[in-house]
């Protein structure tokens, strides 16, 4: 999908806006015949307000393009363009507009005419012909912050050992009680491991879905995974669930190929700290 010019977008919001006015005529026109209908009674009093519903087809016509443009410009990652709209058209002008919209303009397309007016396209059109084509390494080094903060690289009190030739990591563990945020946090985890496995090539096994899985079965009964209970033994990540902690043990591989993912795209996003363990991880490795 490209970058519409402010000309096109002009004019696809020019269609939206009056196909949203002439609706509106529509649906009072109806709502005016059925209440003589109904022979006196008034079948709904209030007819429907352009003004109040206005915003909201902006928001929808912009978001469903941003979103749009972020998918055609992210690459294998998930992120949004960063940019509001509403910060490109003359609020005041707008409102003034709307505030006798059903009474001067209804049936006058002017009133679009003179909105979009107030709206300065050509300077939204330029932040997103600057914002787009750094989209996609926006989005890798988000990933690589947050595997970074997921795996609480740099934090002092759960550094990487080594232990039976795997890097182990722990992470808090979760109960039936906690487990709709911690499934959000993991099933994140798991989407940019996705995208990690896509850019490295190197495949880590279904462990953390397994483990997604298990979670979704817990229950007030059950409130808790076993202690020892083991996902994806003898695969790239396995996790060994204790009650106060999962420790998530990667072969030399698969750390190697999440710490270069992070070490290439993190920038000066990534901590000094978390650049100091994967730098002392590898050599150890290397040793």
């Amino acid at each position: 999908m490209n970058i519409p010019t402010a000309n096109e977008l002009r004019s696809s919001l020019m269609t939206v806006l009056v196909s949203a006015l002439k609706a509106t005529v529509a649906a009072n026109a109806n709502i005016d015949e059925l209440n003589k209908l109904s022979g006196g009674y008034e079948f709904r009093r209030d007819k429907v307000d352009f003004s109040k519903t206005f915003m909201g087809i902006l928001n929808h016509f912009f978001s469903d393009l941003i979103i749009k443009l972020s998918k055609a410009y992210s690459g294998d990652t998930s992120i949004i363009c960063d940019i509001d709209w509403s910060d490109f058209h003359n609020g005041r002008e707008t409102l003034y507009v709307l505030r006798d919209i059903n009474d001067r303009y209804l049936r006058d397309c002017d009133a679009v005419t003179t909105i979009l007016g107030s709206m300065n396209l050509e300077a939204f059109i330029d932040q997103l012909n600057s914002l787009l084509p750094k989209l996609e390494n926006a989005g890798k080094q988000d990933i690589a912050l947050k595997t970074s903060k997921f795996l609480r690289l740099g934090y002092q009190r759960c550094m990487p050992y080594t232990q039976s030739g795997r890097i182990c990591i722990e992470i808090y563990s979760t109960s039936h009680s906690n487990s709709y945020s911690y499934l959000e946090t993991l099933r994140a985890f798991s989407e940019n491991l996705r995208a990690i496995q896509t850019e490295t090539l190197f495949e880590f096994g279904d462990s953390i879905q397994d483990l997604i899985a298990a979670i979704k079965e817990l229950s007030y009964i059950k409130d808790k995974i076993e202690s020892r209970t083991m996902f994806g033994a003898r695969s790239p990540i396995e996790i060994l669930c204790f009650k106060d902690k999962y420790t998530l043990r990667f072969t030399a591989k698969a750390f190697t190929s999440i710490s270069s993912y992070l070490s290439l795209y993190g920038g000066t996003g990534l901590s000094n700290e978390a650049q100091n363990v994967i730098k002392s991880v590898i050599c150890d490795l290397a040793a």
